[in-house]
């Protein structure tokens, strides 16, 4: 799944929420990831992107491979 359209549905499900007045944690963190994706990867960026913005948080380079 390409990261644009993947945040397009993370941000209408967090904004059905809202309004019904509820949270969504394991969305809001997927979003924020999501966006890391996009940032690394660009528009390109999918889902398994994840990985990459998990290793960011932790203080490692975005890819595994030694190129970041």
């Amino acid at each position: 799944m390409a990261v644009d359209l993947a945040i397009k549905d993370a941000s209408h499900a967090l904004s059905i929420s809202t309004e019904a007045g509820n949270k969504l944690p394991g969305v809001e963190n997927a979003k924020r990831h999501l966006e890391i994706v996009k940032e690394h990867q660009g528009p390109s960026g999918d889902l398994a992107g994840i990985y990459g913005a998990l290793r960011k948080e932790s203080n490692l380079p975005y890819k595994n491979d030694g190129s970041e």
